[in-house]
């Protein structure tokens, strides 16, 4: 019997069935995925693109020696916070992961790539600059 479990044959032909579903299974949800982000992208607001990043709390040194300040205080003479419950400028969260630059907002993490690729002058950040949305959250995501 060609179904007979204990014949090679048959275990091989399930164990290929199996790895191929396993496959199709996979490319449906990265489609769904890339598809669900690129729809996300067309629907977020595109934050003004930073150049130059400051630190979000004090710190002192830099390379090796760098370090924040205890006890965690705001960075307010370079970040410019302002005073009151209402920052001056609005605050947006950016912070480099593995020499990457990201940019926050409350609801999206966009990833800062680098058009030109070298160290060309431009007034312009935008110019330079392009973000693509990584993260989001919202009603679809539980946030």
């Amino acid at each position: 019997d060609e179904d007979d479990p204990n014949r090679d044959e048959a275990f091989f032909a399930r164990q290929r069935a199996e790895k191929e579903q396993a496959k199709k299974t996979e490319k449906a949800l990265v489609e769904d995925q890339r598809a669900q982000l690129q729809a996300a992208e067309a629907r977020a607001p595109r934050p003004r693109v930073q150049r130059k990043i400051f630190h979000l709390f004090t710190f002192a040194g830099s390379g090796p020696m760098f370090h924040y300040e205890p006890p965690p205080r705001f960075n307010a003479e370079q970040c410019g916070f302002g005073g009151g419950p209402e920052p001056h400028p609005a605050v947006y969260v950016t912070e480099k992961w593995d020499g990457t630059t990201m940019q926050a907002t409350s609801h999206h993490v966009f990833k800062r790539l680098d058009l030109w690729g070298g160290k060309r002058k431009s007034d312009d950040p935008s110019q330079r600059y392009d973000l693509r949305l990584v993260a989001w959250r919202g009603e679809d995501t539980g946030g």
